[in-house]
């Protein structure tokens, strides 16, 4: 029982870790394309609706 005492603070930090990981990223993904839908604009370049039409294209 003593082993479980000593990995749940670094699964801890793990879980936040990847928690922060995938805010960043889906902030990064999505504020070019919510930016652009608020001013009206067509999205970013390197956002999703780019990537969908670059594939659309092929």
């Amino acid at each position: 029982m003593s082993g479980m005492r000593h990995f749940r603070r670094p699964a801890l930090v793990l879980v936040l870790v990847l928690v922060l990981v995938l805010v960043l990223v889906l902030v990064l993904v999505l504020a070019p394309v919510l930016g652009s839908l608020a001013w009206g604009l067509p999205p970013a370049p390197g956002g999703r609706a780019a990537a969908v039409t670059l594939h659309v294209v092929d």
